[in-house]
């Protein structure tokens, strides 16, 4: 099994099998109509920027989460903000509610231990997937 990327590039499955245990696939490869899972996907590190936001929380003129983002335009898909439940600088705001910045619209603050502690963000951003 191999597909062909949007870029046009050849990607070859990592490892293959009936038997062998997949994660459902990540990203869609619109072009091919179908999709494929991390395994099948070479990364590669590219220069970026990153943008950072405040997310104020509601009813405070003061308190805010940093975020960090590569991609300002998902902002607009935003459904929380993820916080690591051991960081105590941003435990106490698990449960309440921060304000998306650019539209006003309050999304909750959630603890989840997948958010890495030790990145320039403490916040990060969770969107809907397709």
């Amino acid at each position: 099994m191999a597909c062909r990327r949007q870029c046009g590039k050849l990607c070859a499955p990592v490892r293959e099998g009936p038997d062998l245990p997949r994660p459902a696939p990540d990203q869609l490869v619109a072009g091919a109509q179908t999709a494929v899972s991390d395994l099948e996907v070479e990364y590669s590190e590219e220069p970026g920027r990153l943008y950072y936001f405040k997310y104020m929380l509601a009813g405070s003129t003061d308190e805010f989460i940093p975020v960090a983002t590569t991609r300002p335009e998902t902002i607009l898909g935003d459904t929380a903000v993820a916080v690591h439940p051991d960081d105590e600088r941003y435990r106490k705001f698990v449960g309440r509610k921060v304000i998306v910045p650019m539209l006003g619209r309050a999304i909750p603050v959630i603890a989840d231990d997948y958010v890495t502690r030790d990145f320039r963000h403490r916040g990060a951003q969770d969107h809907p997937r397709a």
